[in-house]
């Protein structure tokens, strides 16, 4: 009776980290559509556009791009639960790994463009993150989410078909520069008089030396 209490005892501790390790590795969203907004950032007509945008470029090549947003990603790490995300919809086609996931935490204000083995190519860990700071988060910070996930899509399916272009650098960057720049200047020549006169100085403490002739 002990042996047997003991093994029922084991059997349920196996089956308790069995449901503990399933319930870790499931995804924060289940892609059920190619835009899944939990988060609530995209207006009901805009997010039907959205989702017949994804679904007719889907038609044209085959590539599969969709949206998820969270509220929060739970204590999640945001790489890791996009990658958990894209896996788990097997996203894009089993043979071409061609999908792509714009994957945005509201209460973390954090995006991350996942991209398949298939598109790395053309879409770059470089030119995801240009996306995410030219069109993206330009938009969510002036209080539009939806349109910066809108501007995002479109970039990314214009870096798929190679027709992506990055934008020129913003005016507001350009007039930060050349405010700074005067100090810039300024603070250069300050080091330039300071370096010269240190010089003038080293050179009159060091010891004079004669060599006698002979």
């Amino acid at each position: 009776m002990r042996t047997s209490a003991f093994h029922t005892s084991i059997l349920a501790a196996l089956g308790a980290v069995l449901i503990a390790a399933v319930v870790v590795a499931a995804p924060l969203v289940a892609l059920t559509d190619y835009v899944v907004d939990q988060a609530s950032l995209i207006p009901p007509d805009r997010e039907a556009q959205l989702i017949e945008k994804l679904r007719a470029h889907e038609a044209a090549t085959s590539n599969q791009v969709a949206v998820a947003t969270v509220a929060s990603l739970d204590g999640e790490v945001l790489e890791q639960a996009a990658l958990e995300i894209l896996r788990t919809a097997k996203l894009g086609q089993a043979d071409r790994n061609n999908g792509v996931l714009l994957f945005i935490a509201l209460a973390e204000r954090k995006i991350r463009i996942e991209v398949g083995y298939g598109l790395e190519g053309a879409l770059t860990d470089g030119r995801a993150g240009e996306i995410n700071r030219q069109r993206i988060s330009p938009s969510f910070k002036a209080g539009d989410p939806a349109g910066g996930i809108e501007a995002g899509v479109d970039a990314i399916i214009a870096a798929i078909k190679g027709e992506y272009q990055p934008l020129a650098a913003s005016p507001e960057s350009d007039d930060g520069l050349n405010a700074v720049m005067p100090i810039i200047m300024f603070g250069g020549y300050i080091l330039i008089v300071l370096f010269i006169l240190w010089r003038r100085k080293q050179r009159r403490a060091e010891p004079v030396s004669y060599t006698h002739l002979r």
